[in-house]
């Protein structure tokens, strides 16, 4: 059944501090604390962002996160006290293997959802999830992950779209000449599947070999930007209109 109420969601385009995966727990639950203020019931950071996105910073243990671990545990308190569900990107060292991976902390429960195409040097490092992790509940709607790259793969959408989402929440790192991609991705996405896109990328401005575009924001079903007013501190606060989800039609083999 299609949701039949609103979402009111936000991204944050945020600059990790590298490494520190403490203290970007900190800033990620001030960041949920202030999306709720601004009446967001969904917040997404982008990909790895609790550590950054610099893979080199892989080789420090204190980089990856553990089950259970307790550094996100000022996450775990906002999400719980705002009742806001909080999407981080983290380096997961889990039983299936090194994960490039974002993080659901919502209801006193944690999902990890792994990215499946991995890109470039990530293959070095990381195991890719073998599908995209099936949607999760959230105010009558159906959410889908992305982490950048499988949002440029058609099937890894489609395959969120056929699960049922409603919205597709993708965190990610474009950077730098790629403003047109961005763009084309999220609209393709959104226009595809009938389905709303959320994107989170880090903030604009130089990092260790590479600098991001920016851009972050929400597409509706019918490809266009839709408003996302600045709340401070990086946070984009978007409201979903159930009625704009029309009807999909039959995938076409």
């Amino acid at each position: 059944m299609p949701p039949v109420a609103d979402l009111t969601i936000a991204v944050a385009e945020t600059a990790s501090r590298p490494g520190d995966v403490a203290a970007n727990a900190r800033t990620t639950a001030e960041l949920a604390r202030r999306a709720a203020a601004a009446g967001a019931r969904l917040l997404v950071l982008p990909e790895l962002s609790l550590v950054g996105y610099d893979l080199d910073l892989l080789d420090r243990d204190e980089a990856w996160v553990l089950p259970d671990d307790a550094r996100l545990d000022p996450i775990r308190a906002a999400a719980a006290e705002t009742d806001v569900a909080v999407v981080v990107g983290a380096a997961v060292r889990e039983a299936g293997g090194p994960r490039l991976a974002s993080i659901v902390l919502r209801d006193g429960r944690e999902t990890v959802a792994p990215k499946q195409h991995l890109h470039g040097a990530e293959r070095e490092r990381f195991v890719p999830a073998d599908a995209p992790a099936p949607p999760f509940a959230l105010d009558g709607w159906r959410v889908g992950l992305g982490i950048c790259f499988d949002a440029a793969v058609p099937r890894h959408a489609q395959a969120v779209a056929d699960a049922g989402a409603e919205l597709y929440a993708v965190s990610a790192l474009y950077v730098t000449g790629e403003e047109r991609r961005l763009d084309v991705h999220m609209a393709a996405r959104a226009q595809d599947h009938r389905m709303f896109v959320a994107l989170a990328n880090h903030a604009a401005g130089p990092r260790p070999g590479w600098t991001s575009c920016g851009l972050s924001g929400v597409w509706a079903p019918d490809a266009t930007r839709v408003p996302a007013p600045d709340a401070g501190a990086g946070l984009r606060v978007a409201r979903l209109s159930a009625a704009a989800l029309a009807p999909r039609a039959p995938a076409v083999a």
